[in-house]
């Protein structure tokens, strides 16, 4: 382009057309966002509601025999006993076992949405800066985009 190599200023129906191409770029990258974060959110559904299946127990008889034609491993080893007072004692208690399963879900929910959105990623910085206001703030970039606030709603 004429306003790049030779320093030459720009014409300005060159440089109009140059920013019409970086919105519609800066379009296309904040839809890509959407679907990541759709794909991710789905990813997250998909991967909680295949361990709760895989967690809860089928105690009917068909159940059974799915679960010894399974041979799984087993997903928790719980120890139980009679105390010395006569009491059945589990180890770990199921408050224990609820926060392990909690820490590990909000474990993994923080791994997939730990990348940064493309929008404001420095590689695109160059052709996304026009959606900066005059104060140099993002104006597309708001709270609900927070893919950790929408994963654990």
């Amino acid at each position: 382009m004429v306003g790049d190599q030779v320093h030459k200023s720009m014409p300005y129906t060159q440089e109009a057309t140059t920013r019409t191409h970086y919105k519609r770029l800066t379009k296309y990258i904040r839809l890509i966002d959407y679907m990541v974060m759709d794909s991710k959110l789905q990813l997250i559904e998909n991967t909680i509601t295949k361990s709760l299946n895989v967690v809860q127990a089928d105690f009917t008889p068909e159940g059974r025999i799915r679960a010894k034609d399974r041979r799984q491993n087993p997903i928790f080893e719980i120890d139980i006993w009679f105390s010395p007072d006569r009491e059945l004692k589990f180890e770990p208690d199921k408050f224990e076992l609820r926060d392990a399963i909690k820490k590990a879900v909000t474990e993994g929910i923080q791994i997939v949405c730990s990348n940064e959105l493309f929008l404001v990623s420095a590689e695109f910085e160059e052709y996304t800066s026009s959606r900066k206001d005059e104060f140099g703030d993002d104006k597309d970039i708001d709270e609900q985009n927070d893919l950790m606030s929408l994963a654990l709603q």
